[in-house]
């Protein structure tokens, strides 16, 4: 859950071509993807449906840390991925004449 949100507040707070739609559905798709990751994945040593594993399990991770990372990692760049390419498929609200100076108004 943090991970997409970091990489939607990063590109939001430094990216000036950032979109609100792509914002969105970038920070959607990321947590969407979370919840897909974890429940195809699972723990060495863990029950299947207990700590992912939901639908099934594609990839077994050697501890509950190791498939966190890769879970937070595989959000983090989905969401990235996804803002990016929506916003630069999406019109600008603001043109940068108009972002100008608007942060130390």
């Amino acid at each position: 859950m943090n991970a997409p949100l970091f990489a939607t507040f990063l590109l939001g707070m430094f990216w000036a071509r950032c979109t609100g739609t792509g914002a969105f559905l970038g920070l959607f798709g990321g947590i969407s993807s979370s919840a897909i990751f974890h429940s195809l994945t699972l723990a060495t040593g863990n029950v299947p449906g207990v700590k992912g594993g939901y639908l099934g399990v594609l990839k077994y991770f050697p501890s509950e840390m190791a498939q966190n990372f890769w879970l937070a990692s595989f959000a983090f760049i989905v969401c990235f991925t996804l803002t990016l390419v929506i916003s630069l498929a999406t019109r600008r609200t603001k043109t940068d004449e108009e972002l100008k100076g608007w942060c130390t108004r």
